[in-house]
């Protein structure tokens, strides 16, 4: 007997509009004494519950085992922090599946099951996938909580290390990325300050490599485009890597994302999620009613004639774009420069204004993210 694949879709498509951000997934099996297929579902959303049940109701042959929401409430812990300086999040819980996205030290993310000694994990941008356990440090609610409260910093070099004296040629204790949140403990001498890492080790980092968490996101999303070209900068000539999102590694989203994330924004994770949110800035021949900071999307249109989003860059004025492709690099949209590039030029299919429109749909200030502060848990 097949599973009734057209009709779950159909029911799932209800509920669900982007699978990167939301579950509803079934699991199956013959039970070949009975001849019918014994189904096991699971699901982020709790709205789908009764919908679920009456398809199971409505299909000849299916016998619903069990609905199961998640996170799942048997976990020992259902939030944790990342502990290495960048965790790989992939689309399914072993080593050779597809990286999808990373998070960087400090993320504080939502745990929603466990299997095969993966987890499932959701990141405050909603993305979901799994991480090895290694690369987590788990948390209860009131662990989370103090976490919120505790004094933070942020790490603004493009890489460096947490070492395990104040001075220079000791060992390390971890390597650290740009944008990684640490907790300092008040100690500092002869220029370095005393961390806490994620998993409680203590580490010293220059005292000048970090800022203030609570001053970075104290701007509540006033940001200016100097700031973002200056992160933009601080990452040129690293490598593009699909699914990345740490100065180790990028891809075109990641790195955009990663540029407001160091100015206090959590922007959706995917160029095809980013051309979603904003204001939309018109497109012209000459780009002119382009901003500094605008984003810009590039593709293709389908043969239906709708876009299909492949790739984003920062406008950093007069046409020229910061962008993760092969490597961070610079190139021009304009034809008489000599950085131009025509394949980009050619495939624009629109533009976004993320600056000066405060909170909305799919992008927040981290200073209103829940997960970072005290507010409502369940936002």
């Amino acid at each position: 007997m097949d599973f009734p694949q057209q009709s779950f879709d159909e029911m799932r498509s209800a509920f669900i509009e982007d699978g990167r951000v939301a579950l509803l997934e079934a699991d199956y099996r013959l039970d070949s004494l009975t001849n019918q297929l014994e189904v096991r579902v699971l699901t982020t959303v709790d709205t789908a519950l009764q919908a679920i049940q009456d398809w199971a109701n409505q299909e000849k042959g299916i016998r619903l085992q069990e609905i199961q929401l998640l996170p799942d409430d048997h976990l020992a812990a259902s939030w944790a922090l990342v502990r290495l300086s960048a965790a790989n999040i992939r689309s399914e819980g072993r080593h050779s599946a597809e990286l999808v996205t990373q998070a960087i030290m400090g993320t504080p993310v939502r745990v929603l099951q466990e299997k095969n000694d993966w987890y499932r994990i959701q990141t405050p941008d909603h993305y979901i996938g799994w991480v090895d356990p290694s690369g987590l440090s788990m948390l209860s609610s009131s662990e989370l909580e103090q976490w919120r409260q505790s004094d933070r910093v942020m790490f603004m070099e493009f890489a460096g290390r947490g070492w395990t004296a104040p001075q220079p040629n000791v060992p390390a204790v971890s390597d650290l990325v740009m944008g990684a949140i640490l907790v300092q403990t008040g100690q500092q001498q002869r220029g370095y300050k005393e961390v806490k890492l994620p998993d409680g080790r203590l580490a010293w980092v220059g005292a000048e490599e970090v800022e203030d968490f609570d001053e970075i996101i104290s701007q509540n999303g006033e940001v200016e485009a100097a700031q973002l070209e200056w992160a933009g900068k601080e990452m040129m000539g690293v490598p593009y890597l699909w699914g990345g999102t740490s100065s180790k590694g990028v891809d075109c989203s990641g790195f955009t994302k990663t540029l407001y994330w160091m100015n206090g924004w959590v922007l959706p994770r995917d160029a095809s999620q980013q051309v979603l949110v904003g204001k939309e800035v018109p497109v012209t021949d000459s780009l002119e009613q382009l901003k500094d900071g605008d984003l810009i999307y590039f593709g293709r249109y389908r043969e239906d004639g709708s876009p299909k989003v492949t790739h984003v860059a920062l406008h950093i004025g007069d046409r020229m774009i910061l962008h993760s492709s092969g490597e961070v690099k610079i190139e021009s949209l304009n034809p008489t420069d000599s950085l131009f590039n025509a394949y980009r030029y050619n495939s624009i299919l629109s533009a976004r204004r993320i600056l000066g429109q405060g909170t909305q749909f799919g992008i927040q200030t981290v200073a209103a993210h829940p997960w970072y502060f005290t507010q409502d848990l369940l936002q």
